[in-house]
């Protein structure tokens, strides 16, 4: 009993303990912070999540002793910058900004400068069901009938407009015995089109007859009845499309026009370009499909299952067109069928040119027999497109088009990268070209963690947080996709009006996402910065640390696995590995084309991915701007130590083993790591080590140090190496081991001496010679050589040059 009031006394110590106190405290601070996210801390920190405990618990106890940052929107570096005076060791900073800094005013992150002109216009949403709207989009086929009499010059824009359109569709073309020479020679071109089919009317039918043979002809697909005489913009299958099935209700789905009734803009300036219009509207304006009473059948999308259930265009009633699409929408209403615009499409229609002077009979007729059909029609009509909802969409789109001089050149097509680690020189790189593009592109960026997946605009060197979602299963590597992953995915990229995706790493995204882009129309470029495609262990080193060159060496052992655990994989060596290479050649069949940044890369991933043979594959070199080339080198004088310059996060990959065996060998040699040693601890009195570099300092570090040479000592073949573009940009000569882009690159540029890779004799043989003058000064002149020529050529404006040739090819 005694034991038991003790324990109880105890605990309620604990409860009125100051810091039990403090911690509920701080605890009930975050769960109502802006600034911290358990759902980003736990999916950040998946150790944390592993070990049950809670978000706020782990955070306020030890997260933020151990460097582990609250959210995504604190910036704690800054934060604590603008900070006088140290906050104490027991408070978080942002638990210091909750309970201090807010009230001083003082900032939690840095603000952006960033002007994006889409900003205020657009906000982004995610449909509660949009797994059912993307299957749906990828089990449905659709078939664009286009009833054709006379107007040959008309027709040749609308069919060649029609041939550009994105995504997957058929054609078919219906000449209603027109009288035109011109037209049977116009068609007899596009018959040659595998996806269109062009009949002929052995007697002129009129409009809604030619019209339902083709519904007939189309085999159940979906419809898009479409006028000869209108230019339709590439998206707009794919808009069309993607608004009919955000909700199963929705039967027909129209665009809008220059001239098409109550669905017309006025567009002066844009009136024959509906792809620059679209592009702005789609970007500009993201309205919900809005309901109206009726479409128009200047270009309408049709579910099929709406003939089913309504029948088709009312042939009789409705012989030469005018008011059959009326009419067939009023039916569809009745009986539970929604009518939409799509706000977000624009169809140039030239108006009426096939019948001219009979339009007006026509539409007379037509309205009358509509209203003898259904009671109050006129009204239904006036009321459903003078709605709020309606009459708010045209006000949106009629700023847009009024401010369209000034808003068309930020209007651009818009390119998502998608990347997994964002450090290292991948990451660097993917964010000098985005910065360099900008003049032409809209650059977005999609991060993931295998849990989290983050969109970003880019703007300048900013990264402007769009949305961010987290998975209900994680990605792994086996089988490496993800439908919820896809279905958010596709709708982000239909959200944002996505035109291109450029894959730069997809390590924890999913492979099937490169398959379902085409979908949407969207083509994807693959970028090969090291041999993940090829094996998870990126740099093709076996168990023992031997290059294998993508063919598994005997015996058995576990490679080294990056960016995954281990636990994911029992047997790659030999066994997982086939498996692996079929995923990624599968998902290298649907990818329009690849990149790389070196000849022996783009060898080594065909060797082992034989479906890259049939791809275009382009060799595009990293580029760099450099405010300017230095000469950093020092001449290796008598009587003084020669200092080796080592760059970045050194691990046994890099060459980390060969530095004691050196500085043991060489009583004469310094070693100068700027970065840091991963997996192993060196001490030696010839060995220094100065942590992490700022990028655009590292040249004024280097400089500091006065290095003879350098040392590049991978034993993998690297795909680029940025480390050697660096030290030949501060002058310096490098000593290397012959693999991969570094012996390709130093054999094309004499820039410095090739040892055989991981033969320490032969290491030690080279750096015999390079206290020799002679020696040296060979190589320093190289360097020279290499700034003056192909180190100042290939800067961020030719690499971007390069990269945007393959954009524009594929998206023309």
């Amino acid at each position: 009993m005694d034991s038991l009031i003790t324990q109880l006394k105890k605990f309620f110590r604990l409860l009125l303990s100051k810091r039990y106190r403090r911690e509920c405290h701080y605890s009930n601070l975050l769960q109502h912070s802006l600034y911290f996210d358990a759902k980003w801390y736990l999916s950040e920190y998946p150790d944390i999540a592993r070990a049950g405990v809670k978000a706020e618990e782990h955070y306020i106890r030890s997260g933020y002793r151990e460097g582990r940052l609250p959210g995504p929107l604190f910036d704690e570096e800054f934060y604590l910058s603008q900070i006088p005076t140290p906050i104490k060791r027991e408070i978080p900073p942002v638990i210091h900004y909750e309970l201090h800094g807010r009230h001083y005013g003082i900032e939690p992150e840095r603000k952006l400068n960033a002007n994006i002109w889409w900003k205020s216009l657009k906000e982004p949403s995610v449909p509660e069901k949009e797994e059912q709207i993307i299957d749906r989009l990828s089990s449905r086929g659709v078939t664009i009938v286009i009833p054709i009499f006379n107007g040959a010059q008309f027709v040749k824009k609308c069919l060649d407009s029609v041939c550009q359109l994105k995504g997957a569709f058929e054609v078919i073309i219906i000449d209603d015995c027109s009288d035109e020479i011109e037209i049977s020679d116009l068609l007899r071109g596009y018959s040659n089109f595998n996806n269109i089919s062009v009949l002929r009317n052995s007697e002129n039918l009129g409009f809604t007859k030619t019209v339902n043979r083709g519904v007939k002809e189309a085999s159940g697909n979906d419809i898009i009845i479409l006028n000869s005489d209108t230019i339709v913009p590439k998206a707009l299958i794919i808009n069309l499309k993607y608004a009919a099935y955000s909700d199963e209700r929705i039967g027909t789905v129209t665009p809008l026009s220059n001239s098409a009734g109550p669905f017309s803009i006025p567009t002066e300036y844009v009136s024959a370009n509906p792809n620059k219009l679209t592009r702005l509207l789609s970007q500009g304006i993201h309205l919900a499909p809005i309901d109206v009473p009726t479409g128009h059948g200047f270009c309408m999308y049709i579910k099929s299952s709406v003939f089913v259930s309504a029948g088709y265009f009312d042939e009789e009633a409705f012989p030469r067109g005018y008011g059959e699409e009326n009419d067939l929408c009023f039916k569809a209403k009745l009986i539970g069928w929604r009518n939409v615009v799509d706000p977000c499409t624009f169809v140039y229609h030239e108006g009426a040119k096939s019948f001219k002077k009979e339009k007006l009979s026509l539409v007379e007729t037509g309205i009358t027999k509509l209203n003898e059909r259904y009671e109050g029609y006129n009204a239904h009509i006036q009321k459903g497109f003078s709605s709020k909802s309606y009459l708010f969409m045209k006000k949106r789109v009629s700023t847009l088009i009024d401010n369209f001089e000034s808003l068309e050149s930020q209007s651009r097509p818009r390119i998502l990268y998608i990347i997994a680690t964002e450090d290292g020189g991948t990451a660097k790189t993917n964010n000098d070209l985005m910065k360099s593009i900008q003049d032409r592109y809209e650059t977005f960026l999609l991060k993931s963690n295998s849990r989290r997946i983050s969109l970003y605009v880019v703007t300048g060197k900013e990264e402007v947080h769009l949305q961010t979602f987290y998975l209900k299963s994680p990605i792994t590597p086996f089988p490496h996709n993800s439908c919820e992953y896809d279905n958010l995915l596709l709708h982000m990229l239909h959200l944002w009006s996505i035109e291109l995706v450029h894959i730069r790493q997809i390590a924890w995204h999913s492979l099937s996402i490169v398959k379902k882009a085409l979908q949407l129309g969207i083509p994807t470029i693959y970028s090969i910065h090291d041999f993940y495609p090829i094996c998870p262990s990126v740099k093709l080193l076996d168990n023992h640390d031997n290059y294998c060159g993508g063919m598994c060496t005997a015996g058995l052992g576990m490679c080294n696995i990056e960016l995954w655990p281990k636990e994911h994989f029992t047997n790659l060596k030999h066994c997982e590995i086939k498996k692996w290479r079929q995923m990624f050649n599968t998902m290298l069949t649907h990818v329009h084309s690849i990149i790389t940044t070196s000849e022996f890369a783009k060898y080594v991933t065909i060797k082992n991915l034989p479906v890259a043979l049939d791809k275009p594959f382009h060799v595009i070199p990293h580029g760099r701007d450099f405010t300017n080339f230095a000469s950093s080198s020092q001449r290796p004088r008598e009587g003084e130590n020669i200092r080796l310059l080592m760059l970045g996060t050194i691990v046994r990959s890099k060459g980390s083993n060969f530095i004691l065996p050196i500085l043991e060998k060489f009583p004469n040699f310094e070693i100068h790591l700027l970065g840091k040693l991963e997996g192993c601890d060196i001490t030696h009195p010839r060995y220094y080590e100065y942590g992490n570099y700022k990028r655009d300092e590292l040249s004024l570090e280097i400089a500091k140090i006065k290095p003879s040479w350098g040392l590049l000592l991978s034993i993998w073949p690297e795909t680029w190496c940025h480390t050697l573009t660096e030290m030949w940009a501060s002058g310096i000569p490098v000593v290397a081991f012959d693999n991969g882009a570094v012996k390709e690159r130093i054999c094309a540029n004499k820039c410095g001496v090739l040892v055989k890779s991981s033969d320490l004799d032969d290491l030690f043989k080279v750096l015999g010679e390079v206290t020799k003058v002679t020696f040296w000064q060979e190589y320093a002149n190289n360097v020279m050589q290499w700034q003056n020529h192909e180190g100042a050529k290939q800067n961020l404006k030719e690499m971007s040059y390069q990269y945007t040739e393959v954009y524009d090819q594929i998206m023309r």
